[in-house]
């Protein structure tokens, strides 16, 4: 008994006295190593800012812009019609991952980011500040880890842009981004599935060079998309009364419209022919704010003239009149025969003035074909 008590003892000392007289150290060493290793870690790349925290805007002069960043109106272009012009605003975008919460990026220290992929992505190209690829980890952290980051670019807004509506338009992967022009936030437009449009018409400074910024927020779980540019039916088309197929139509994942400021063409959508072979066209029309809607019964009824044409020839295909006496409510639905060969439409819209025809807008051509092999 004494004997067990002696060892007891004993091993009571050895454990009490190591760590003052060095015994035992060698097998606590890898332990505290470990904890050590782990704590700087923590402190010096913290973990990805959660779900719920209010972002803090990014402050301070931006550093050298990449070589490859075209942000030029001329390089943006996308299409363009007599009446209107879209631009795609995909590419190198500045990039500013947030760290930690409540951390203010600093442009001069932001990398770069090509869209449409985010960060996240499997084939993201990202570069750090100093505009070398960033290799997957951003100062040494995994791009899979960054929840939250800040995008920005610089949109050139000539003086002829002021005598027209702006609009801009986000699709997936960046739907549910937060959107800022100048510093100040922009509440969306309009919402479908899987795009928001934006007026940007009263943000932006004319003429001069305007500043958008997307805070992006990312889940674990959400998946990604196979490709970075989904292939939809067209964003602004209203669903007639019963749901029917259309034209499917490759947009980029984010654009900007200039459009006529007047009477113009909100959406034109052309629906694939039935049974019998007839097609038909939606089309909806657009007014300002204020516009001469007749209020009295001798006041003039506005005319206008709906054109479509052969996006190739330029031969008239159909041509539709409408006496619009107040605000349409839903779109016209026009029945359209359509030649043989005929692969793509355009859409024009005239208003008559002094009783005759004055060109308002020219809709982006739209194909005849269904998308399917």
């Amino acid at each position: 008994m004494l004997m067990i008590l002696r060892v007891v003892l004993a091993s009571l000392v050895f454990i009490l006295a190591g760590p003052t007289f060095g015994f035992g150290q060698d097998r606590a060493k890898p332990i505290t190593a470990r904890k050590a290793e782990k704590k700087r870690y923590r402190a010096r790349y913290p973990d990805p800012v959660q779900e719920g925290l209010v972002p803090t805007f990014p402050e301070g002069p931006p550093a050298a812009q990449h070589p490859e960043a075209r942000w030029g109106l001329a390089d943006c272009l996308f299409e363009r019609t007599k009446k209107r012009y879209r631009f795609n605003l995909e590419g190198l975008w500045r990039f500013g991952p947030v760290m930690a919460a409540n951390q203010r990026p600093r442009r001069n220290a932001m990398g770069w980011i090509a869209l449409p992929r985010l960060w996240d992505h499997p084939s993201a190209i990202v570069y750090n500040a100093d505009h070398r690829i960033a290799e997957g980890r951003w100062m040494g952290v995994p791009l899979e880890r960054i929840r939250a980051a800040w995008l920005e670019r610089e949109l050139p807004t000539p003086a002829a842009w002021i005598s027209r509506m702006i609009f801009l338009t986000i699709r997936e992967p960046l739907r549910d981004a937060k959107l800022y022009v100048n510093g100040e936030p922009v509440s969306p437009t309009k919402k479908t599935e899987d795009a928001v449009v934006y007026e940007l018409t009263s943000y932006l400074v004319y003429p001069g060079a305007s500043l958008l910024d997307l805070y992006v927020e990312r889940q674990p779980e959400e998946e990604e998309a196979s490709s970075g540019i989904p292939v939809e039916i067209p964003l602004e088309s209203a669903p007639p009364s019963k749901p029917e197929p259309t034209i499917t139509e490759t947009r980029p994942t984010i654009y900007v419209d200039v459009i006529p400021a007047g009477p113009h063409l909100q959406s034109v959508a052309l629906v694939p022919p039935d049974q019998q072979g007839n097609w038909a066209l939606l089309v909806r029309l657009g007014f300002p704010p204020i516009f001469p809607f007749p209020v009295r019964k001798d006041d003039p009824v506005p005319a206008f003239r709906v054109q479509v044409v052969d996006g190739k020839t330029g031969e008239e295909l159909a041509a539709h009149h409408l006496a619009v006496r107040k605000r349409p409510a839903k779109p016209y639905r026009f029945p359209l025969e359509l030649p043989e060969g005929v692969q793509s439409i355009t859409v024009r819209l005239y208003e008559f003035v002094d009783r005759k025809p004055v060109l308002r807008d020219e809709f982006y051509p739209i194909s005849t074909s269904t998308g399917k092999p």
